[in-house]
């Protein structure tokens, strides 16, 4: 392949997940960070390099984009290949040495010598063509190699693959600036006037009865506060069981209110929330639901979930993909 790509610029396969994409980020960008080197190093641009393709990596609409980018570039290299390769005589042709070294014969033979003046004249000539012809070789392929870069350079187009001698390269601050990648034009975000199923919002913090609640055997509770935020959000309890995800309660709590999930069975769960102002998506820590029975009774797990990083708050939080919610 005659070009770079993001995925190269972080070193991930091009079927790498988003928490692979972003773990490779982290650790380049910890790697080449400026305050790790001594001024006057390459890793302004170097860590430039890595941010554009993160940016790049972790939007789904431009990492798609990228993706059919590349696919564009590898049918250009295929059909070049191809149209080599049907140029190509596969008729086998003598060759230089073997050439002359008949018409030498031919022409020794024409002389009137002995046969043993014909070979040693015969040999004599053949060897010195052998010795130009390596000496020729070897000049040509005295060329130095190319320094090897550090880090590949983030694509803008095609690198063609070096077919003869190489262009003397201009200096950086010659050379004409690349074209600037189109900006992806994002949908904007409206508050929602209905819940997904079409219903209107309830008025208190309270589960959205056209869904189904699932796992309601236990005696657990989960406490969702947003007691601390100005925004209403929707709220959906995650059930985790091995590779599966899925929703076991959805609600509605408003700006500075409180709701809490009650008869939870046992379990690993986490929340994920959507702020219905701005649109922002994002969950919370894995966390275990407990009951245990005890001499006296049953203990189970209260749980209080804090949402965003507020103040006194009791659990992190992190990105979410709409794919996830």
């Amino acid at each position: 392949m005659g070009f770079k790509t993001h995925y190269d610029n972080l070193k991930v396969s091009r079927d790498a997940p988003p928490e692979v994409i972003r773990a490779a980020y982290e650790s380049l960008l910890l790697k080449f960070h400026p305050d790790r080197h001594p001024q006057g190093s390459d890793t302004a641009r170097v860590t430039k390099i890595i941010s554009d393709a993160y940016a790049v990596l972790s939007d789904p609409v431009r990492r798609r984009q990228h993706d059919e980018w590349i696919a564009r570039e590898e049918a250009k290299t295929k059909d070049a290949n191809w149209s080599d390769f049907n140029q190509f005589d596969a008729k086998p042709k003598p060759s230089f040495v073997s050439t002359w070294a008949t018409r030498i014969r031919a022409h020794v033979a024409s002389m009137e010598l002995g046969h043993a003046g014909m070979k040693l004249v015969s040999y004599g000539l053949i060897a010195a063509i052998f010795v130009g012809v390596i000496y020729f070789s070897s000049s040509k392929n005295d060329a130095p190699d190319l320094p090897a870069t550090p880090i590949p350079e983030v694509y803008s187009q095609a690198q063609p693959q070096a077919t003869g001698s190489l262009p003397p390269v201009a200096p950086a601050a010659e050379r004409a600036p690349l074209p600037p990648i189109a900006a992806v034009q994002r949908p904007v975000y409206l508050r929602p006037t209905l819940t997904p199923r079409g219903r209107p919002w309830p008025v208190t913090a309270s589960y959205l009865k056209e869904f189904k609640q699932l796992h309601t055997k236990g005696m657990s509770e989960v406490t969702i506060d947003n007691s601390g935020n100005g925004s209403d959000v929707f709220v959906k309890l995650v059930a985790l069981e091995g590779t599966k995800a899925y929703p076991v309660r959805e609600l509605f709590v408003p700006a500075n209110q409180k709701f809490t999930i009650n008869r939870v069975s046992s379990g690993s769960y986490d929340v994920r929330y959507r702020d219905l102002d701005t649109g922002q998506l994002a969950r919370t820590e894995r966390f275990t639901v407990e009951q245990t029975p005890m001499s006296g009774g049953v203990q189970y797990s209260q749980i209080d979930l804090t949402l965003y990083k507020i103040a006194n708050g009791n659990m992190h939080t992190y990105d979410l993909a709409e794919s996830d919610f």
